[in-house]
């Protein structure tokens, strides 16, 4: 914290060290902060500094702590040529206004990737936006679909790596791409401190559904299949940023068929979530990379009335946030001791995978993984 400003001094106020106004500065939201960066230059250098983003970022993950977490989703209207997005504070579960960046310039908007507070969001034309919706700051990515061209369909896996040694993002993009004759995989690693982009080949796996990645010790885990289909023998994956390969965690002995499971990441361990008929059970890896430390939490029944129920994060006393597709979509929350939904919010959204988020406010920027000066 010395190299914040060479002058100590300057941080007192009224007698306060500058050890206790940066812890106190620390445990504000980001909307307070872009405001106290106003207040005079010596807290403009202090918010902005690396030191106290990272600590304000640790003070937001923690599990416990459900002040600063979020869930949000988009719904487009393409009739209005509108893109709207609401977020929920998971303390309250109070609305939280959201402006998406360049709103009313696309038709198209999904939310496919995060971490650390940052989003990644899909427009038209193949355009990638990196934005961290608490300071509104974002940038343009360009290249994460190269040379994708007389395409039937894709299927993506999304998501965002930060390698906290370096205190780097990268972004890590793969396409199932299935062309007139042919399928392919184009995988995109976007390195956001230099803005290059590398192109693996021979991606060994089958990527069967739209996937945001279940970021875990800041690297995204994808469920796959060795085969072409759901069914075909799945596995978990991560991607390893020292190496830029892709790799295998152990899974559970019972998880074969992937479209019977869904990848979270739930108080910062994976999490798989197991659908059976009328209910589904909630498994956790409690030591990670240890394949039986895989542990069943609880199970919650599946509402009758919906056609299917999605956990997307924990809110305050492990109650869970749910998706539920009925005639509209709906966010709720589940009680697992009660097994009871409650609180929904009804929102329009066609799910394919992406348009839903959890996050963490955060002042981590777009730009080389710092917050703007």
């Amino acid at each position: 914290m010395d190299k914040i400003v060479e002058n100590k001094s300057a941080y007192r106020d009224k007698g306060i060290p500058q050890e206790i106004v940066f812890k106190i500065l620390s445990r504000l939201p980001v909307k307070s902060l872009l405001q106290c960066k106003s207040v005079n230059k010596v807290w403009h250098a202090l918010i902005s500094s690396p030191e106290f983003i990272k600590e304000h970022l640790n003070r937001a993950s923690n599990v416990d702590n459900f002040i600063f977490h979020r869930f949000m989703y988009i719904k487009v209207r393409p009739s209005s040529r509108q893109v709207l997005s609401q977020s929920f504070d998971f303390s309250t579960f109070n609305k939280v206004p959201a402006s998406l960046p360049l709103n009313n310039q696309f038709v198209n908007a999904e939310v496919v990737a995060y971490c650390n507070g940052l989003v990644l969001l899909y427009m038209n034309h193949e355009r990638h936006l990196l934005w961290n919706p608490s300071t509104r700051n974002y940038k343009e990515i360009s290249g994460l679909h190269k040379n994708i061209q007389n395409i039937q369909s894709y299927t993506r896996l999304y998501g965002i790596a930060h390698d906290a040694s370096i205190d780097e993002y990268t972004v890590i993009s793969a396409a199932r791409v299935a062309h007139l004759q042919n399928q392919e995989t184009i995988v995109t690693v976007y390195n956001c401190r230099t803005n290059c982009c590398n192109y693996i080949t021979g991606f060994p796996y089958w990527i069967f559904k739209n996937q945001q990645g279940a970021v875990v010790n800041g690297a995204p885990h994808w469920l796959v299949t060795h085969g072409h289909g759901d069914g075909e023998g799945c596995a978990i994956i991560y991607f390893d940023l020292s190496e830029e390969t892709f790799k295998e965690v152990a899974k559970p002995d019972w998880a074969e068929n992937g479209s019977e499971l869904d990848l979270r990441a739930f108080k910062g361990l994976l999490c798989l979530v197991h659908y059976k008929r009328g209910y589904a059970d909630i498994w956790v890896m409690e030591e990670y990379g240890e394949q039986g430390s895989w542990n069943k939490l609880y199970k919650y029944v599946r509402s009758l009335k919906a056609l299917d129920v999605r956990p997307l994060g924990l809110t305050h006393n492990n109650a869970v946030v749910m998706e539920m597709e009925m005639e509209k979509s709906r966010a709720a929350i589940y009680n697992p001791v009660t097994h009871q939904f409650y609180n929904t919010n009804a929102y329009s959204c066609y799910n394919n995978g992406f348009n839903a988020v959890t996050y963490v406010e955060s002042l981590v920027s777009p730009n080389s993984g710092k917050e703007n000066m």
